[in-house]
């Protein structure tokens, strides 16, 4: 909540300003500064505002559970598992907020809400989760072990 606000406040702040701008080497976006690139001032970068989308638990399962298609909030329940109604409600809040994931309602007895990716959210499920997921596939035994390790050094 407060960081997203912050981040809007300072995305709309660097595009009405008319000052020097310089490319950032993080996420390619000019910035307002040549002597601060926006990996430096972290409102500004919209790296962070992508890694932003995974800092909640349940936002990229249900992402992931949505990239079937559309789905009513019983069956997304049903299809994550383990998730309660009140981070569900959250989560599909914040991911509608973003822009990822759209809601339709039906007029009919009883009522019918359906929840489907949107064209920006497919395009985050096949890109960089996509990618992710085929980097821990490649790497999670590696991950794994060096958390292991690190617990174990941390214990002794």
């Amino acid at each position: 909540g407060f960081l997203f606000r912050g981040f809007r406040y300072a995305w709309r702040q660097r595009r009405q300003s008319d000052a020097h701008r310089s490319v950032c080497a993080a996420c390619h976006h000019r910035t307002v500064s040549h002597s601060r690139p926006c990996e430096s001032m972290v409102a500004d970068c919209r790296v962070r505002a992508a890694a932003d989308l995974f800092a909640h638990t349940w936002d990229p399962v249900v992402l992931a559970a949505l990239r079937t298609g559309p789905l009513r909030r019983r069956e997304l329940r049903a299809a994550i598992g383990g998730l309660r109604d009140k981070p569900l409600t959250e989560s599909l809040r914040r991911l509608r907020a973003n822009g990822l994931v759209e809601k339709r309602e039906f007029a009919q007895a009883p009522p019918r809400t359906d929840y489907f990716l949107t064209p920006l959210g497919q395009s985050l499920v096949d890109g960089p989760m996509r990618a992710l997921g085929a980097w821990v596939e490649e790497h999670g035994d590696e991950l794994l072990d060096a958390q292991d390790a690190w617990q174990l050094s941390e214990h002794a």
